[in-house]
């Protein structure tokens, strides 16, 4: 399996940085409220998170904290783990692909 890409608008191309780096942040945020068992402020963040990744072109964040949703509801921590693992690594490797939008 290859890196994994983002089909970002090019309008989005200045602020793109910055939303991958609060990404990083959240990777942070989420290891200690997982540490606490704090679903809610995962279950919080990762919504918010998710309405913003669609708009940047990053589904595959939006798929990520949809499940994060889900398993908080669930009380599943190992599960949440996991799923911060991916997270963590998409972050890391995505590759960006500006595209230009449709008028």
């Amino acid at each position: 399996m290859g890196q994994p890409i983002a089909y970002v608008p090019e309008s989005l191309a200045d602020l793109v940085e910055g939303f991958l780096s609060r990404r990083r942040e959240d990777v942070k945020l989420f290891k200690e409220f997982i540490l606490k068992d704090d679903f809610d402020s995962i279950k919080s963040r990762a919504h918010k998170i998710k309405g913003h990744a669609g708009g940047y072109g990053f589904h595959k964040l939006a798929d990520f904290c949809r499940e994060f949703e889900l398993n908080c509801k669930l009380d599943n921590g190992h599960e949440l783990e996991k799923i911060l693992s991916q997270f963590e690594v998409y972050i890391r490797d995505v590759q960006i692909e500006y595209v230009k939008e449709e008028s």
